[in-house]
């Protein structure tokens, strides 16, 4: 017999990153897609991206899950980060400078500067903030703070 997972409502958007959310239906407001896959890399048994995500309980009574298998319902992947720069991505979303950053993946600030410049090229951003926008998408308004998820 299937029990239903239970629902993590990643409310605000990255509250699902400090949280124990594998096995778990996750449904968030965020969709930027270093942000996604971070999520999908803590084994939820399901990703819907909705922006509205009070509005789900008629597509969660047509969704059956069993631990065999996982659904993602969001925007197609097309960026090719590493899961070593979406981390150095997360960190600079989160406003950490690159010697914090560097001490917290325990690798030099020049090794973190060099990634952070490779991945602003694949991101076809300038600066941090344009690189944090694209890892938390449209919904960085209401997110979960630096401490939360430190």
């Amino acid at each position: 017999m299937l029990s239903a997972p239970t629902v993590f409502f990643d409310e605000p958007v990255g509250l699902a990153l400090s949280s124990v959310i594998k096995g778990q239906v996750v449904v968030t407001a965020g969709t930027g897609e270093p942000y996604l896959q971070d999520i999908l890399d803590l084994q939820p048994a399901a990703l819907i991206v909705r922006s509205s995500i009070r509005n789900v309980t008629a597509l969660l009574t047509e969704v059956t899950l069993d631990v065999r298998q996982s659904i993602y319902m969001g925007p197609y992947f097309q960026l090719t980060l590493t899961p070593c720069e979406r981390r150095v991505l997360q960190h600079i979303s989160l406003g950490l400078c690159y010697k914090d950053i560097a001490k917290r993946l325990g690798k030099s600030p020049k090794t973190v500067q060099i990634q952070a410049s490779a991945l602003f090229k694949k991101l076809g951003v300038d600066n941090r903030e344009m690189a944090a926008k694209e890892y938390w998408g449209s919904q960085r308004d209401n997110f979960v703070g630096l401490d939360n998820l430190l």
